[in-house]
Order: structure tokens, then C-alpha cells, then sequence
């Protein structure tokens, strides 16, 4: 495989459910990407599926949170 994908796996390897999560969460990327990757990289589809529920799950926390804040302002 290209040298890019082999330093990918490797990064989800060494840092698996975070690293998903932490993807997961950053709005400009896409989320698919590192699906892909964590299971070239061998994660079960239940680490996967939790990393990325937890990831998603706070960005768009956030995105009420701050909408609420800036509605509350613009009021």
C-alpha cells in the first residue's frame, strides 16, 4: 500500500477509539475517510460504530449549544 495510507493506519492503531472520536468531531472533514481507514487498520465494527456515534455526538452538541448562545445574544 502507499506510504500515506500505511502512516494512517498506523496512527489509528496507536490511538484507535480517540482518534476516531476526534476526527469524527472536526466539522471540515470527512467522517467516511476514517471509517475506511480503522477498518483497513483492523478496529472491530463496535469500536468504529462508538468512536464515531461519541464524535458526532459532540459536534453537534456543540453546534446546539453555541446556535442557543448566539440566539439568546442576537435577542
Amino acid at each position: 500500500p502507499n506510504q500515506s495510507i500505511l502512516r494512517a493506519q498506523n496512527w489509528v492503531q496507536s490511538y484507535g477509539v480517540a482518534a476516531i472520536a476526534s476526527w469524527a468531531f472536526f466539522p471540515l472533514v470527512f467522517t467516511e475517510l476514517i471509517v475506511y481507514l480503522a477498518r483497513i487498520a483492523g478496529l472491530s465494527h463496535k469500536k468504529i460504530i462508538i468512536s464515531i456515534a461519541v464524535g458526532e455526538g459532540l459536534l453537534i452538541l456543540s453546534i446546539i449549544f453555541v446556535s442557543t448562545w448566539l440566539a439568546e445574544i442576537m435577542i
